[in-house]
């Protein structure tokens, strides 16, 4: 498998994305609606693919004691992809939760 479709595997995983996979995937995200997953850069090294992402969605209902804000917010992370055979097989994935978490509270 070449880089560029190393690349456009690990891309569509999050550019695809639907609200029913993202509230399947993380218990937190019923909270949120109108999902926009945006891969910033993306790093190959064997058969690893690291994406660096962002998300903007809006804050619909009340989460971890916040209430719904209504506002647009950004969460922003990374997700190191496993490839073998053309599929990812394992991946393991890192955010910053607490900035996250920071901007919500400042825009009550």
């Amino acid at each position: 498998m070449s880089l560029g479709e190393m690349k456009d595997l690990a891309r569509r995983k999050y550019e695809d994305y639907k609200q029913s996979d993202i509230d399947k995937s993380l218990a937190i995200f019923p909270a949120f609606t109108d999902f926009r997953v945006t891969v910033e850069r993306q790093e190959v090294e064997g058969n690893t693919i690291t994406s660096h992402w962002r998300m903007h969605a809006i804050h619909t209902g009340e989460f971890l004691g916040i209430p719904p804000t209504g506002k647009v917010v950004t969460l922003y992370g990374s997700t190191s992809d496993f490839v073998k055979d053309g599929r990812v097989i394992e991946y393991a994935s890192t955010m910053d939760f607490e900035g996250f978490l920071q901007y919500l509270k400042r825009v009550l």
